[in-house]
């Protein structure tokens, strides 16, 4: 089998890029709270994928420091070769952590712990992976 280049879009990569933008269209509903982030993005490349959630500040959280929940779904695609055969590869997630946010001016991070799930359905099924 000759190796065939990757499409540049696929179901998985217009539907991600549909998250990705439903998102940020509601980002000026979630700004009107008072310790709301909302943050979505993606890429076309080798591996297709998009994203989208929010972190929320707890009670007694200040200027988007200390504790929060944040939440994000993602979902892509990407090809890899498994012996002659083209395998697709399409994956879909959703993470939830509890996190804390520091920072003073330009500068600020977090640290967190949460649950991770991602489903990867291969087609054609590839039995050594």
């Amino acid at each position: 089998m000759t190796d065939q280049p990757r499409r540049l879009a696929s179901k998985t990569s217009f539907a991600a890029v549909l998250t990705a933008l439903s998102a940020m269209g509601s980002a000026g509903t979630a700004a009107a709270q008072s310790d709301v982030t909302v943050f979505a993005g993606g890429k076309l490349d080798v591996a297709d994928s998009a994203y989208a959630g929010a972190s929320v500040g707890l009670p007694g959280s200040v200027d988007g420091k200390g504790w929060a929940v944040r939440g994000s779904v993602y979902t892509g695609g990407y090809d890899y070769q498994s012996g002659p055969t083209t395998i697709d590869a399409d994956f879909t997630g959703a993470q939830a952590e509890l996190i804390y946010r520091f920072g003073s001016g330009p500068t600020w991070g977090s640290v967190g712990v949460g649950y991770r799930y991602v489903d990867t359905d291969l087609s054609p099924g590839d039995p050594g992976n």
